[in-house]
């Protein structure tokens, strides 16, 4: 049965997978991005699978399950551009670049879009920003020269002869200097606080694109977890109806086992009476004929039997008797089992059809199974052939000795009718001439048991 069935495997209950899958072309409205092929289910794929914890981009499935044709057009994609060729499955990559919010994925043709031409790098600053110690000692080493030119500028104005004037210009000069060198102090310092700037920015992002992944990841986790808890729920619902429906099947078989034996006997007795009906027919037919045809030569129909013929004629009738019913009930069995082995030739007959067909579905070990079903039903279905026949000739010679005990029967009651009218006589009539009346009443009795036995005695002896 498992085969039952394991069988429907057109199920539902099959795995989605890319290998039934085969590349045609794209109908016009769908071509986009310069893409003409697709992927479509193949005659080799069920109508609907069971889309469990795969790498799907159709997240809107009933239960987990999915039709076979939306499965090959957005997880699949071609493996060359050549048409009927086969399909292959999305990587995790592709997958990531076709996931959308909504979770049902783009068209895999998106993966054809034309990439934007690659603008001219940026220039690097003059002065790059630098790391947090450099910026220092970037900052140390302006600070050194600054107070090392202020110095230089002191010694020059010492050495020289105070000049009206000049002097108040290197006054001014020194001022000018020492604000440039504060100025690039301070330039230094910046610069320094932007370099750390920069390298908190980039850790920043680091840790937003590892936290975005790792939400990514964590979703499509818990999607694919509930795919397959999904999937699941569907193939115990499936278990379950076939468990029912396997259950309701051996009930409705067993309530047929269990009546066909009271059928089998309605149809034996109603057979057995249609019989005897026809027999009792022919046997007046043949009566009739006889009377008629003894009559016809006779002139006048023989004697009755006797008390002695009819016992003379039992023990042929009983045996006739049981050999008619042995006929019936071999003719009975002899039917059943026929019909019997007609029910195993049919039976083996569905058993070949369904090997057949998991032979071309690729599925060995079941069409082997199968096989070796059919043929032990076509063994059962010859065996019952067999024993049909042997009964059916058993009636036969059945027949040929409940004719013989008939006949013997007939001839037995004929025979000692006629010696016990021979050896038996009524007693006198008392009292001489006797009215109609009074004859009737004295009508001759039968024969005492002294003379009945020895009636029986002659009868052994003829």
């Amino acid at each position: 049965v498992a085969l039952l069935a394991w069988p429907c495997a057109a199920l539902a209950g099959e795995p989605c997978g890319c290998g039934c899958c085969h590349v045609t072309y794209r109908p016009p409205s769908m071509q986009q991005h310069g893409v003409e092929l697709m992927c479509s289910a193949s005659d080799l794929c069920p109508d609907q699978c069971l889309a469990g914890d795969m790498n799907t981009m159709a997240a809107s499935t009933d239960k987990g399950v999915l039709e076979s044709s939306r499965y090959c057009m957005m997880d699949c994609i071609p493996r060359s551009k050549k048409v009927s060729d086969g399909c292959a499955e999305l990587t995790q990559d592709q997958a990531g670049q076709l996931m959308t919010a909504s979770g049902n994925g783009k068209d895999p043709a998106e993966l054809a879009t034309p990439v934007a031409p690659e603008l001219g790098r940026e220039m690097p600053a003059e002065n790059p920003p630098a790391s947090p110690a450099e910026a220092e000692e970037a900052a140390q080493a302006a600070d050194t020269q600054a107070f090392q030119e202020a110095a230089a500028a002191a010694a020059v104005a010492a050495t020289e002869p105070p000049v009206p004037g000049i002097q108040q210009q290197n006054i001014e000069r020194g001022a000018l200097v020492a604000d440039a060198a504060g100025k690039r102090s301070v330039a230094a310092g910046l610069s320094a606080q932007a370099a750390q700037a920069n390298v908190d920015s980039a850790a920043s992002v680091v840790n937003s694109t590892y936290s975005m992944r790792r939400a990514l990841l964590d979703a499509k986790s818990a999607n694919f977890a509930k795919a397959k808890v999904q999937a699941a729920a569907v193939q115990a619902e499936i278990f379950a109806r076939s468990a029912a429906e396997t259950n309701k099947r051996a009930q409705a078989e067993i309530e047929e086992l269990l009546a066909v034996p009271e059928r089998a006997a309605e149809a034996v007795a109603a057979e057995a009476e249609e019989m005897f009906l026809r027999d009792a027919a022919k046997w007046d037919r043949l009566k009739t004929e006889g009377d008629a045809a003894i009559a016809a030569v006779m002139g006048t129909p023989p004697p009755a039997r006797t008390w002695a013929g009819e016992q003379a004629a039992k023990p042929y009738a009983e045996a006739a008797q049981r050999a008619q019913a042995a006929r019936l009930a071999l003719e009975a069995q002899s039917s059943q089992l026929a019909d019997l082995a007609q029910q195993l030739r049919q039976s083996a007959s569905k058993v070949l059809a369904q090997s057949k067909a998991a032979a071309s579905a690729g599925k060995e070990q079941l069409a082997e199974k199968l096989q070796i079903r059919m043929a032990d039903y076509m063994q059962e279905a010859e065996d019952a052939q067999a024993a049909s026949d042997n009964d059916a000739d058993a009636a036969g010679k059945m027949q040929g000795a409940e004719e013989a005990y008939a006949k013997q029967a007939a001839t037995a009651a004929e025979r000692a009718s006629v010696i016990s009218r021979l050896y038996w006589l009524p007693p006198a009539v008392p009292g001489g001439d006797l009215s109609a009346a009074a004859a009737a009443v004295l009508a001759p009795a039968p024969a005492p048991a002294a003379a009945a036995s020895f009636l029986a005695r002659a009868i052994t002896r003829r």
